[in-house]
């Protein structure tokens, strides 16, 4: 089906143009290598194809010799086809071909490629809407940046199309940036929140002192891998803030157990907004701290992990099992204020033995989930599912079946309302449970 350059233009469609697009669109596109043979067999599936081929673009960054011609090369191509950008759809901004010395962060970039970036980040995205940034950046080269180029940048992360961002975990970020990011509906935080020296290349675009110059998301995946709960801190309502939750409905956070203490403060700026929450703990850095999302008046749906794997391999459970299961059950008790509309509850449990699994207290969770709340003429009137995510690092072959036939005698309760479901997960499935595992 192929043809060379020379004979695809003088090769007309067999088929009406209606029914191609619908076979491409339906079949093959998610599959690039298709979209570029087909693009190369005839001008008008050239131009069918078009939309498909440049829907997700990669822009290369770094100062050793192949990245850089990589994205003269991009540019170039948009200089000829300036329409390109109307099909961009996913923008990735990566310096993957980085190392020590010659990442484009590291140094002040060259003038030169500043210059090419400043010009595409001023490109019409129109149709834009994911934006991801994985860069080795440092602090200081943050604030390093031309002027020209931070304009640019924020006048990328204004297209009314863009509703999400993801920062990737090598990507440290001033949060003076952030304030650029405050129309993003949906925020993804894997890198660190930091704060540059005085004199920040985009201090002057933001006004700090007012919510309106905040970003305010209205779903943010967050990550904090800091001991101290430095990212977490961030989300406090202080002065310094990047960050205005007040329309906050989904929050996923993944940090380790004490910074914990630092969320139940930051639950109460979006208080009256939250639907749902997922908390994952992380195994290193000690016991997770009480968590009390008791002023929750709008969550539906609450999701917690328990990762009780650091075992011996005796019948003997260690207390610091105990109590990371039960600092699960009481999270739930002070949930009792809120039973009323909560309508799932999810428990990632990660384990080393399926047969350790019952010398936990679920005699209590059960308790819990089936006694009655104080406003509430029925038990936890709304409840329609209570989910397991049940990891067996050992045997992750155990099915859910086998969860379900150990589980049913433990939770009575909550098995006679027909609200339980349990899937059974080999170690990391998603990027959720390596997100938590950090």
């Amino acid at each position: 089906m192929l043809k060379s350059p020379q004979s695809r233009t003088h090769w007309s469609l067999p088929l009406p143009y209606d029914l191609f697009h619908l076979i491409i669109f339906s079949y093959l596109d998610d599959c690039p290598q298709a979209i570029y043979n087909l693009s190369m067999s005839c001008a008008g599936l050239a131009e069918l194809c078009r939309p498909l081929k440049f829907r997700d673009i990669t822009v290369p960054l770094g100062q050793v010799p192949h990245a850089k011609q990589r994205m003269r090369k991009l540019f170039s191509l948009l200089d000829r086809a300036g329409d390109i950008s109307h099909y961009v759809r996913c923008l990735h901004i990566t310096d993957d071909y980085w190392d020590c010395e010659s990442g484009f962060f590291k140094e002040p970039p060259d003038v030169n490629d500043s210059e090419r970036l400043s010009y595409f980040f001023g490109r019409d995205f129109r149709n834009m809407e994911r934006l991801t940034l994985s860069l080795h950046a440092e602090n200081q080269t943050w604030s390093r940046l031309p002027r020209e180029l931070v304009c640019r940048l924020q006048h990328l992360l204004a297209h009314p199309t863009l509703h999400t961002v993801v920062i990737s975990d090598k990507t440290p970020i001033p949060g003076d940036y952030l304030r650029l990011m405050k129309n993003i509906p949906l925020l993804q935080l894997d890198g660190d929140v930091t704060f540059p020296p005085t004199g920040s290349a985009c201090r002057h675009l933001v006004d700090s002192s007012t919510n309106s110059s905040r970003c305010t998301p209205h779903k943010l995946l967050f990550k904090d891998r800091s001991r101290e709960g430095t990212n977490i801190s961030s989300l406090l309502p202080h002065p310094h803030s990047p960050f205005n939750l007040s329309r906050l409905t989904k929050l996923e956070i993944s940090a380790r157990g004490p910074p914990i203490a630092i969320l139940n403060d930051v639950l109460d700026s979006c208080s009256s907004t939250l639907e749902e929450l997922t908390v994952y703990v992380a195994t290193q850095g000690g016991l997770p701290s009480p968590f009390h999302p008791k002023n929750l008046r709008s969550l539906k749906a609450l999701t917690l992990s328990v990762d009780v794997e650091m075992m011996p391999l005796g019948d003997m459970i260690p207390r610091e099992a105990w109590l990371r299961f039960n600092w699960f059950v009481s999270a739930l008790q002070t949930c009792r204020a809120v039973a009323g509309q909560l309508e799932s509850i999810g428990l990632v449990l990660r384990i080393r033995f399926f047969t350790i699994a019952k010398k936990l207290d679920w005699e209590a969770l059960d308790e819990t989930l089936t006694s009655f709340a104080p406003t509430c003429v029925v038990p936890w009137p709304s409840l329609r599912i209570f989910e397991i995510l049940a990891m067996e690092t050992e045997n992750p072959e155990v099915s859910s079946g086998v969860w379900n036939c150990l589980l049913a005698p433990l939770l009575p309760g909550l098995y006679g309302r027909k609200v339980v479901k349990v899937r059974a997960s080999p170690e990391f499935t998603s990027e959720n449970t390596a997100f938590w595992r950090m």
